[in-house]
């Protein structure tokens, strides 16, 4: 029974292919041909003190339903705490799930050997071009202003 619950709780888990699965469905068999042995044995020979038996006596039978019963209680004990186990942690991996958020990178990036834009030193030339321009503008515009201020003055002395 102990192997059949460890098998049950690989299954969950692992595929038929697992070798601790197929290790364990081996043993299985195995102790299932040898209890098959031991009870044509006690038909066979029910009185004879060689054979070990599966059978008891009418007076070990209540130690041994009691004993039986202890475990059966604490069989179901063990497999109501797995079943909750078993809950809260397919629970936990829901909640896991929500919480991640997954992306595959499809393509990595990768640096440019050669650098396109921006192009600095078209910049830096438009830049020095453009301020040249504006400083022969602003020289220009500021001779006419001094020229005009220059101009009212020489015609009221006239």
């Amino acid at each position: 029974m102990a192997r059949e619950v460890q098998l049950g709780v690989l299954k969950e888990f692992a595929t038929k292919a697992n070798p601790d699965v197929q290790r364990i469905e081996d043993e299985i068999r195995e102790l299932q041909k040898q209890l098959k042995r031991l009870e044509i044995q006690d038909i066979q020979n029910p009185k004879g003190n060689e054979s070990i038996g599966a059978f008891i006596t009418l007076s070990e039978a209540p130690s041994i339903g009691l004993q039986f019963a202890r475990l059966k209680r604490d069989a179901l004990i063990q497999q109501k705490v797995f079943e909750l186990l078993t809950q809260q942690y397919e629970l936990a991996k829901i909640e896991e799930a929500k919480d991640d958020i997954t992306f595959q990178i499809i393509d990595p990036a990768i640096p440019p050997e050669k650098r396109i834009k921006p192009k600095r030193t078209q910049n830096v030339l438009l830049a020095g071009v453009v301020s040249l321009f504006l400083g022969i503008f602003l020289v220009f515009f500021l001779e006419y202003l001094a020229k005009q201020k220059s101009q009212p003055n020489d015609r009221l002395t006239h």
